[in-house]
């Protein structure tokens, strides 16, 4: 009928009209999966980019820490090859050695010490302290480090001037670690400064003043 072809009529537009925009599906896929792919090429190329950096990085701090393993290797060297040319390392050896001289303060507290010890090893050293000419002795601890520097000259020392005058000269060297005497003097402030002491250093503020005033100055 008349309506019945209308109503095919209409079906076969719909029909078309169905075919034409199913048509067009395909190229509308195919427009975003360019654009899906080309991103996907960006991605990849930044993804590239950050591993080439990431690798030159790599290889640049290989390089760092090789030159540095190198001069502490050659470093550690120097260091073991300069205490193995000293003839002495301890105060029994620096006693039957005669290429250095040896000396300390005149009047000083390890002046002193030798003087009145009745150890043998000390009582040689300060026996041949005696006989030295030039003098052992010096007025301060610069002309000790003076001598010490520029001569073949041990300076005898108490430790912590001594352990502060290595960290100002990188050619002086601290050779044994021997405790001469310890004394006690009774002292009434003794357990209240001992407690004091220890306080500060558990709080680390003896170590951080002493990085402060020992640690060498850039000039």
């Amino acid at each position: 009928s008349r309506y019945g072809r209308r109503t095919n009529n209409r079906n076969s537009k719909a029909t078309r009209s169905g075919r034409l925009h199913g048509s067009i599906s395909p190229v509308g896929n195919i427009d975003v999966d360019a654009t899906a792919k080309s991103k996907d090429f960006f991605y990849a190329d930044e993804l590239s980019m950050a591993a080439i950096g990431k690798f030159l990085s790599a290889i640049w701090w290989m390089f760092t820490l090789v030159l540095f393993a190198q001069y502490t290797a050659n470093f550690a060297a120097v260091l073991t090859v300069d205490r193995k040319n000293m003839p002495f390392n301890s105060f029994e050896e620096l006693g039957n050695q005669s290429d250095y001289k040896f000396g300390a303060i005149l009047g000083g507290s390890t002046m002193q010490f030798f003087k009145y010890s009745r150890i043998e090893t000390f009582r040689r050293l300060w026996e041949a302290m005696l006989n030295q000419t030039p003098t052992a002795f010096v007025e301060k601890n610069e002309d000790g480090v003076l001598r010490a520097l520029q001569e073949k000259y041990v300076f005898l020392m108490e430790s912590a001037t001594l352990d502060y005058q290595v960290t100002q000269n990188c050619n002086l060297t601290r050779v044994g670690n021997v405790v001469l005497g310890s004394n006690g003097y009774r002292s009434k402030w003794r357990e209240k400064l001992t407690r004091q002491i220890l306080d500060l250093n558990e709080k680390g503020i003896i170590m951080m003043l002493k990085e402060t005033w020992w640690k060498k100055r850039q000039q």
